[in-house]
């Protein structure tokens, strides 16, 4: 068990130094800020086709994915992990993915596949497009469309991580009909799964990375609590057990999913904000509403994107900005806070309310964020 998670990113460092593979390294060192990123960039580009299939990931163990749609989707895995789904050669493997895909919106290795794997490889697909700038709308409302027409409870009630991971990955990134229902029956599978111990910590975690979110929707896994589980997890060697699998590379994969978690969580997300300066408010108490928050976040990492609907990405910065000239617009027609909370009564409001009626999009969250 790891003390902190700096202690745990060397001891993992030592771990798949003796077990993983050239590439393994190159990435692990690439998560923890160890190499450029570009270095990881050309190692993958290196197997790219004319096509946009990326063929051959440089240094991968055997027993790896072997199709041109699996390698491909592996490689995108890789560069989401380290925040690079902009760059050139994610362009052009989003082409050959589009390509790919079946005219039922499906994505498929082979047609022997189950319906399950082609739910799931499809929902990965498109949850990782989602996250482009590059992928047409086209391909994403067709893969949509699928996917809420395959959508059962049953998918998911038996802790089947797989389903779980992939639903709740694609519907935080891209708008669909059904994710509201379909975000909280997943994510109370997933903490379901998570206490009975059907899913172990790192699995947990990943889904936060996957989805790019600090909260889950419908699951109490709080971030804290996902850190101090992969903290207590990890093994004397440096490295995390594999679920069901003693296979050393399947242990391999496993700790290189929990070291991006982890970093993810500790290091690269809105958690490290300095909290304390929420604790104000006009009368001296507490006062952590959505505004306050969403500000501090912006002012600790203003470049980082807060915002992704389709093909528009906003910073933290122009979130603020755009949600700030919405709120001095309602303060000009006379709309604000009257009476101190103090003054008031539970149940009682001292200020004015703003109803808002948009469909989901930027639009409606600036809204919420400005009033």
């Amino acid at each position: 068990m790891a003390e902190t998670p700096l202690l745990a990113f060397d001891r993992a460092r030592s771990f798949v130094a003796a077990n993983g593979s050239g590439f393994d390294r190159l990435f692990l060192e690439t998560v923890l800020g160890d190499r450029e990123i570009g270095t990881l960039a050309s190692a993958i580009g290196s197997g790219q086709d004319e096509s946009g299939a990326i063929r051959t990931l440089l240094g991968r163990g055997e027993g790896d994915p072997e199709t041109d749609l699996e390698t491909t989707v592996a490689a995108l895995g890789y560069l989401e992990a380290v925040g690079q789904l902009d760059l050139p050669l994610v362009e052009q493997a989003a082409a050959f993915l589009s390509a790919q895909q079946r005219e039922d919106g499906s994505w498929c290795t082979t047609e022997e596949a189950s319906e399950q794997e082609r739910l799931v490889l499809s929902a990965t697909v498109c949850g990782i497009l989602a996250k482009t700038s590059c992928a047409r709308d086209s391909v994403l409302r067709a893969a949509s469309r699928f996917l809420e027409s395959q959508w059962e409870a049953e998918r998911v009630q038996a802790s089947d991580y797989d389903a779980i991971a992939a639903y709740l990955r694609v519907m935080t990134n891209f708008p669909m009909d059904a994710a509201d229902r379909v975000l909280q029956y997943c994510g109370r599978a997933l903490e379901r799964g998570y206490r009975a111990g059907k899913l172990d910590a790192v699995r947990a975690a990943r889904v936060f990375v996957l989805c790019d979110v600090g909260a889950l929707p419908g699951a109490r896994i709080r971030s804290d609590e996902a850190v101090a589980a992969l903290l207590a997890t990890q093994q004397e060697d440096g490295g995390w057990p594999a679920e069901g699998d003693t296979d050393p590379r399947a242990r391999v994969t496993a700790t290189l999913d929990a070291i991006v978690a982890l970093r993810w969580l500790t290091v690269s997300s809105p958690r490290d904000v300095d909290r304390s300066r929420l604790d104000c408010s006009a009368d001296g108490g507490p006062m952590l509403n959505l505004a306050v928050i969403h500000e501090a976040i912006a002012e600790a990492i203003p470049e980082r994107e807060c915002l992704v609907h389709r093909d528009r990405r906003l910073t933290w910065a122009q979130v603020t900005d755009r949600s700030r000239r919405l709120g001095d617009l309602l303060r000009a027609r006379g709309l604000g806070c009257h009476q101190s909370r103090s003054e008031l009564e539970n149940w009682e409001s001292g200020q004015d309310h703003v109803g808002i009626y948009l469909y989901n999009g930027i639009e409606f969250l600036e809204s919420m964020l400005g009033a």
